[in-house]
């Protein structure tokens, strides 16, 4: 009798020891998803400052390339409030990173969902970029074909059709590159969370 009291005091010693290790590991495991969500999101929200740095930048640039170029004041306008616009978009979204940085710092559940919503936001906002550079891109040609009528030197309006195209398709690809690099960190960092959660 007296042995098999030892052996289940034992057990139950046993039991604390890896309950306790248990505890520690699970610890562990959530300082480590908090760790990368919000390094995820530090990085996220850094890419953001150098977007908007550039979309400020293309303003006055663009503004001063156009003017010169002989666009009509309405394309010049029209691009500099496009390029503003996104400058506020990304300013926006980079508030909203620093607000789920402090809250993944909390709450998991909370961060995987405004994630989830920051995520469907930004599909829904590309759909409308697109079609807004779409018809950007048609007015860009259409004024390159009104100026290059109007001169005798088609030649350089050529050329800046050519340089808008190949700039067009650079920009293009870093932007749809950058969208996608953003996506399947969120998407990421939200499997953790839930993943995390789960078990």
């Amino acid at each position: 009798m007296e042995n098999n009291f030892n052996e289940l005091e034992a057990l139950r010693q046993d039991m604390a020891l890896l309950k306790n290790k248990l505890d520690t590991q699970e610890i562990i495991n959530e300082e480590l998803i908090h760790r990368t969500v919000r390094t995820s999101l530090k990085g996220m929200s850094r890419d953001q400052l150098i977007w908007i740095f550039i979309a400020l930048f293309g303003i006055p640039y663009c503004t001063w390339v156009f003017h010169g170029a002989g666009f009509s004041m309405a394309f010049t306008i029209a691009t500099a409030i496009f390029l503003a616009v996104c400058a506020v978009i990304m300013v926006y979204n980079r508030i909203k990173l620093a607000n789920l940085m402090d809250v993944s710092d909390k709450d998991l559940l909370s961060c995987a969902e405004e994630l989830q919503k920051m995520k469907k936001q930004d599909m829904t906002r590309i759909k409308y970029s697109l079609s807004v550079v779409a018809v950007w891109l048609i007015w860009f040609y259409y004024e390159i074909f009104r100026m290059a009528q109007a001169s005798g030197n088609p030649e350089y309006y050529i050329g800046m059709g050519i340089g808008g195209l190949l700039g067009g398709l650079i920009g293009g690809f870093f932007g749809v590159r950058y969208f996608i690099r953003c996506q399947r960190e969120m998407q990421e960092n939200i499997d953790s969370i839930e993943a995390y959660k789960n078990n």
